[in-house]
C-alpha cells in the first residue's frame, strides 16, 4: 500500500510539474510575442526600453532596427530587410544616426586576416542608408557620395554609437529618434 501511495504522489508531483512548466513556457512565448508585437501599427515601448542581456550593450534606432554591442564592436542587424544580397549584421558601426524614414551610417573597413580562423575573410569599408519605409539597404561607394545624397541635418548628426549609447543608458528618451507614437 506504500509503495502504492509513493508511485501515485510521484506521478501527481510529475503532472503538476509539467503542468505549471508548460503553463510558464506558454504564458513566457506569449510575452515574448507581445513585446516583440505591433499595436495599430505602432511598434510596442518594449522593443526602445528592452535589455537584450546583461553584458551585451544595446541601443534602439526605428523598429526593427537596434545597435548591439555583443563583443567590441557596435553592429547593426540588416535581417529583417529581407533583401537576398544583404544578410547578418553590418558592423564595426563607427558613425550612425537615425530619423523617422532613414538610417544613416558607416562600418569601418577590417582587413584580410583580422578573424584567425578565417584568414581571408575582410570587411570592406561602407557607407549606407537604410530606407524605413521601402525596407531598402542602399550601398554608396564612398563618402563623397554618401553625403551628396543625405540631408544636411542627418550629415551633421553622425555619431559614434556609445555617444547615443550614453545618452540611452541615462534616459531612453535622450534618443531624438524614439517616436511619439510609441505604445507605452
Amino acid at each position: 500500500m506504500k509503495k502504492v501511495f509513493l508511485v501515485c504522489a510521484a506521478l501527481l508531483a510529475v503532472g503538476a510539474f509539467t503542468i505549471i512548466s508548460t503553463t510558464s513556457c506558454t504564458r513566457m512565448k506569449k510575452q515574448i510575442e507581445k513585446d516583440l508585437s505591433i499595436v495599430n501599427g505602432k511598434p510596442r515601448r518594449s522593443f526602445y526600453t528592452r535589455c537584450v542581456s546583461f553584458d551585451v550593450p544595446r541601443f534602439p534606432l526605428r523598429y526593427p532596427f537596434e545597435m548591439t554591442k555583443p563583443i567590441k564592436e557596435w553592429l547593426i542587424n540588416v535581417s529583417e530587410l529581407g533583401q537576398e544580397d544583404v544578410i547578418g549584421s553590418y558592423g564595426p558601426i563607427d558613425r550612425v544616426y537615425c530619423d523617422e524614414k532613414m538610417i544613416y551610417a558607416h562600418n569601418i573597413a577590417k582587413p584580410k586576416g583580422c578573424n584567425p580562423d578565417l584568414p581571408d575573410f575582410y570587411v570592406p569599408e561602407r557607407w549606407f542608408t537604410i530606407d524605413l519605409d521601402r525596407m531598402h539597404l542602399e550601398l554608396y561607394s564612398d563618402s563623397t557620395d554618401f553625403y551628396n545624397h543625405i540631408n544636411e541635418k542627418a550629415a551633421s548628426q553622425l555619431r559614434h554609437p556609445d555617444f547615443f549609447y550614453s545618452a540611452f543608458d541615462t534616459n531612453v528618451f535622450a534618443l531624438p529618434w524614439i517616436p511619439d507614437t510609441v505604445v507605452w
